[in-house]
C-alpha cells in the first residue's frame, strides 16, 4: 500500500522510479480508508536521503501511511536550507496537538557530546515527554535510540575503543517476537557508530526486553513488553551503498575507519592503519610587508602516507620464530623421512622425537 506525502516532495520521484507505490496529498483525499500516522523527527544532517531510506521501509505497510516530517525549531541546519525545511517540514509547536499512531526519532552526528551537551536536547526531551500521551509507539535508531533509553530509563551510553563499523551477524533472543518475525535466527545488520550501551544494563532493567544482539556490535534492539518504546542501534535502513559513502567521507577528513572496523579483526593478514598528516605551511605572501609567518592564517593538512600499526620490536621477534619454527618443522620431516627408510622406529631413541615437545609427566 502507499505512502502518503507531499506532492513536491523531492524524495517522491526517487521513489517512483523504484516503483514504490507513492500516494499524493490529491488523492489521498478521495480515499474512504483510516490511514497511518507516522511522524518522523529527522535529526540527520542528510535529510533528504534519511527521508528515502525510511520511506522505503514505510511502504511495505499493508495500509496507507500518512507521513509527516519534523525538525528541531531549537537548532539552526546548516545542511538544509530554510526554505526546504518550511515546505516539507513541521515544527514541535505545530503538530504537539495531534496524535500519531508511529513516531521515528533518527540518529545524528552528535554521538560523541553528553546528551545535555546537544543544542537540541531540552526540545528533544520535550518532543519524548510528548510521544507518551500523543503517540502509540516510538521507534529510536542509533543515537536516537541511546537518547532514548539515557531519557526514559536512564541508561548511559559508552564510548567504544573503535568505531563499530561493518555489517554485523545478530542473534534472535525470542522468535515469537512480532517485531522479528520472518527474521532468521541469525541476520545481519549495518552498523555505524563510536558509541554503544552495555547488554548488563538492559537485562538489569526490568522495563525493557532484549531482542536481538551481536557478539561484535553489542546491543541491536531492545523494547518495552508492549512495544510503546522501540529501540534499534543500528541501521537496518541504510541503503546498500550507505556503509561506502560513509566509508568515503570518514577517509576524506582523515579518520581512521577500516583499520577499526572490528569485523576484519580475525582476517588473514589484518592490521590496523592510520592516515599521516603534516600542517601545511601558511601562506608568507598575503602581504608584501610580512617579515614572518606568526599569525598568519594556515592552510591546512596535506596527506603524506597510511602507515600500519604495529610494533617493531613484536614484529622482529615474530619473524625470528616463525623462520625457527619453518627450520624445525622440515628438519623433523627430512629426519623422520630417513627414520622411515632404514625401516627403524623406536619412540625412545627416534631421531625425529628430538623436535617433538615432551609429554606432560
Amino acid at each position: 500500500m502507499p505512502i502518503k506525502i507531499a506532492d513536491s516532495l523531492p524524495a517522491r520521484a526517487v521513489l517512483e522510479s523504484e516503483n514504490i507505490f507513492v500516494m499524493t496529498e490529491y488523492r489521498a483525499l478521495h480515499q474512504d480508508i483510516r490511514p497511518l500516522r507516522v511522524l518522523i523527527l529527522n535529526l540527520m544532517p542528510t535529510k533528504i536521503v534519511t527521508e528515502i531510506q525510511l520511506m522505503r521501509k514505510l511502504s511495505n505497510s499493508p495500509i496507507q501511511v500518512d507521513v509527516d516530517l519534523l525538525y528541531t525549531s531549537s537548532y539552526s541546519s546548516r545542511h538544509t536550507s530554510p526554505e526546504y525545511l518550511d515546505s516539507f517540514y513541521t515544527t514541535f509547536d505545530q503538530i504537539k496537538d495531534k496524535r500519531y499512531d508511529g513516531l521515528i526519532i533518527t540518529g545524528a552526528p552528535v554521538e560523541n557530546y553528553d546528551f545535555e551537551e546537544v543544542e537540541y536536547w531540552p526540545e528533544l526531551v520535550e518532543i519524548m515527554e510528548w510521544s507518551k500521551t500523543h503517540v502509540y509507539s516510538t521507534l529510536h535508531i542509533c543515537w536516537g535510540a541511546y537518547a532514548g533509553l539515557y531519557y526514559h530509563y536512564h541508561i548511559q551510553k559508552h564510548n567504544t575503543p573503535h568505531k563499530i563499523f561493518g555489517v554485523f551477524p545478530h542473534h534472535v533472543l525470542d522468535s515469537t517476537q512480532p517485531l522479528f518475525r520472518g527474521f532468521d535466527d541469525v541476520f545481519y545488520a549495518p552498523h555505524s557508530r563510536n558509541t554503544e550501551v552495555y547488554e548488563a544494563d538492559v537485562r538489569d532493567c526490568e522495563e525493557l526486553a532484549l531482542l536481538a544482539t551481536s557478539p561484535e556490535a553489542g546491543v541491536f534492539a531492545c523494547a518495552t513488553p508492549d512495544k510503546r518504546q522501540i529501540f534499534v542501534c543500528g541501521h537496518l535502513e541504510y541503503d546498500a551503498d550507505t556503509l561506502s559513502t560513509e566509508y568515503w567521507r570518514d577517509k576524506k577528513k582523515g579518520l581512521d575507519i577500516a583499520g577499526q572496523n572490528l569485523t576484519n579483526w580475525d582476517s588473514a593478514g589484518y592490521t590496523r592503519q592510520r592516515i599521516t598528516q603534516v600542517a601545511l605551511a601558511p601562506d608568507s605572501y598575503r602581504s608584501r610587508y610580512a617579515t614572518s609567518k606568526v599569525g598568519l592564517a594556515g592552510q591546512g593538512v596535506e596527506i603524506t602516507g597510511i602507515d600500519q600499526t604495529r610494533d617493531v620490536f613484536l614484529d622482529k621477534r615474530f619473524r625470528e620464530e616463525n623462520g625457527d619454527l619453518g627450520y624445525y618443522g622440515q628438519a623433523y620431516t627430512v629426519l623422520a623421512d630417513i627414520q622411515a627408510s632404514i625401516n627403524e622406529f623406536n619412540p625412545d631413541t627416534d631421531v625425529g622425537s628430538a623436535f617433538l615437545p615432551a609429554e606432560p609427566q
